[in-house]
């Protein structure tokens, strides 16, 4: 995970060793065949706003890792635009000349990367960006704020496609207000695309419910309501086949309370339903282990958890 740490790109976040070939590879030996890797730039934008040569270089390398052993690799721009983040500038509160500067920025940066990575093929996917919200994951957006995200899936597809070379027919993942479902349904236009047809994925993320998935304070027991979730991934399936996109659920999971039974029967379910609505799915893995953490890997040996193993069979199983 390449990420920001007080307005400084910061590879070990989270307590996180750099990433290794030898990770990746334990990744790939546990069945997956892609692997989503969550980039801030931040600090490392120059003044010209393209990206600077040694952070690319290093994005590479990790892409790399993934790529040669025949994985998909989805990288995106991760926090840029998040929630409390020092240094943050994709700003979707902004209006007028300052927005205007923002997706001039946005789609610079967008630009260069495109040009540097023109060569992958269609197993490299680009992400437009995550989570992008107005600084509260639970204050509702406005229609101009909604306006601002689809303004940059805009920018960012068409700075992609001019990039040339392989781009002009890569798959790229679009998300709505905070990969929010709901949101995404009420406020969601798709981006112009001049590439070849059909060659976008709608992104959305699930925690749900949030007292179980994300709350430290919450219940360790999930309730194992399936109708909810269905509900919902019926919802942004409808949606996404009104625009003619696949649905990508680039993040979903559960925090370690020390109830994998709990978290076991989560996954899986949430996998089967996804699977029978052709929605795929990314898990999200920070790496952490520890109680409150999402870790499948234990990153400094290169191994699965105990735990990570049964999550991991729970994943692998859906889909048998």
């Amino acid at each position: 995970c390449i990420r920001d740490s007080y307005g400084k790109v910061d590879e070990t976040s989270w307590g996180n060793p750099v990433a290794t070939k030898k990770l990746i590879q334990a990744v790939k030996a546990q069945g997956f065949n892609t692997i989503r890797v969550p980039v801030s730039y931040i600090d490392q934008i120059n003044d010209d706003n393209t990206v600077n040569d040694e952070y690319l270089a290093r994005i590479k390398q990790v892409v790399d890792y993934a790529y040669d052993m025949g994985m998909y690799v989805v990288i995106d721009m991760h926090n840029d635009g998040g929630t409390g983040v020092q240094g943050m500038w994709l700003d979707i509160t902004k209006t007028g000349s300052e927005f205007e500067a923002i997706k001039t920025k946005y789609s610079t940066v967008w630009s260069d990367i495109a040009d540097y990575f023109k060569d992958y093929d269609q197993r490299l996917i680009f992400e437009g960006f995550n989570e992008l919200n107005n600084g509260s994951y639970t204050n509702a957006p406005t229609p101009e704020q909604l306006c601002n995200v689809n303004t940059l899936n805009n920018a960012f597809v068409s700075a992609v496609r001019n990039a040339g070379g392989k781009n002009t027919d890569r798959v790229l993942i679009v998300a709505g207000y905070n990969a929010n479902i709901d949101y995404t349904v009420s406020g969601f236009s798709k981006p112009n695309d001049s590439g070849t047809a059909n060659r976008l994925m709608l992104s959305v993320h699930y925690y749900d419910p949030y007292d179980f998935a994300l709350n430290e304070q919450g219940t360790e027991e999930w309730d194992e309501d399936t109708e909810v979730i269905e509900a919902q991934f019926k919802k942004i399936s409808d949606f996404a086949n009104t625009k003619n996109m696949p649905v990508f659920i680039g993040e979903y999971g559960a925090i370690n309370k020390s109830n994998d039974e709990y978290r076991v029967a989560y996954i899986g379910n949430l996998n089967e339903i996804a699977s029978s609505y052709n929605i795929v799915t990314a898990y999200w893995d920070n790496g952490f282990t520890g109680v409150y953490g999402f870790g499948l890997f234990d990153r400094i040996t290169n191994s699965v958890t105990q735990s990570g193993q049964s999550l991991i069979n729970a994943i692998n199983g859906s889909y048998q």
